[in-house]
């Protein structure tokens, strides 16, 4: 008597969140947990929770502690795992929109009585993102497919954090070491969602080089594309012409020394007026694109 055997299909055929062999922390992170709704809130309840205690820490204010409290590269990560976690696309819409739903009014929530209410003016912001992430949700649940809309969703998640790479670089350049976490973790995620989300093989040498020239492309734009901005100084009555030693330009409008500049340099203005009296201005651009003209004591 011949006795069949079976074959053991329980793995070949698992859904994404029910592998039954580990194949990487990494593939765990993003195909490996079961998005159930309690997780979503659950974990929605305490981004939102930690990101607000982070940023009532003065001695943390403008560095890679706080960046998750006025940046998206952590949120973008976050939405990615809700996403690819979910068996189908309608279902990671409809997450990734409850998570933000959640967590961003929450930062405020807990903010508010150590900053007051003006904080609230920066949800407007928060607000059309967790509506975007209706539909962004439902394309980053294709990422794990390989096909059209997946490398569409790679590319657009790979292109919004070369722009943080390249703004947090300049700001890193200026500030340094203030934000050299975040510059890190951005270029570290870009490597990561190459390497996870598409094909082996010529496809993702391809998908590499084009993450290459969107940072490079970052960072020259943060350093020839910026368009100039202005301040102004208030100078003594009188008939003033100004000398710039550094980048950007200066004029003289009436009584008001107007300063315009796009890189993050400094340099001096030398007032003189028809007496030969001279006032001297500390000029540039700080770490955040502000320009400032400091008159000298």
């Amino acid at each position: 008597m011949t006795v069949a055997k079976a074959k053991d299909t329980s793995g070949a055929h698992a859904s994404v969140g029910e592998k039954t062999q580990a194949s990487g922390w990494i593939d765990h992170l993003f195909t490996g947990i079961p998005m159930t709704w309690p997780r979503v809130v659950t974990f929605a309840v305490v981004a939102g929770v930690v990101t607000a205690a982070l940023n009532l820490i003065p001695a943390l204010a403008d560095t890679s502690a706080t960046d998750i409290a006025v940046s998206y590269e952590w949120w973008l990560l976050f939405g990615v795992i809700i996403a690819t976690n979910c068996e189908k696309p309608t279902e990671a819409a409809l997450k990734a929109f409850v998570f933000f739903l959640v967590s961003q009014p929450l930062v405020y929530l807990v903010e508010m009585p150590f900053l007051g209410a003006s904080v609230w003016g920066y949800y407007r912001y928060w607000f059309f993102a967790t509506i975007a992430c209706l539909p962004a949700g439902a394309l980053a649940n294709t990422v794990k497919r390989h096909g059209v809309p997946g490398t569409i969703a790679l590319v657009l998640a790979v292109f919004m954090l070369a722009s943080l790479v390249g703004f947090y670089g300049m700001k890193v350049s200026y500030q340094f070491p203030r934000h050299l976490v975040t510059l890190v973790f951005s270029v570290a995620l870009i490597v990561v969602l190459v390497a996870e989300f598409s094909p082996a093989g010529k496809a993702r040498v391809v998908m590499g080089v084009v993450s290459a020239i969107l940072v490079v492309a970052s960072v020259a734009y943060q350093i020839w594309g910026i368009a100039p901005s202005s301040t102004s100084a208030i100078l003594p009555e009188g008939e003033w012409t100004a000398t710039l030693d550094g980048p950007g330009s200066v004029e003289v409008d009436g009584d008001e020394l107007v300063y315009s500049s796009s890189q993050l340099e400094s340099g001096t203005v030398t007032c003189t007026d028809a007496n030969g009296t001279t006032i001297v201005f500390d000029v540039g651009m700080n770490g955040d694109r502000i320009p400032y003209a400091n008159q000298r004591e």
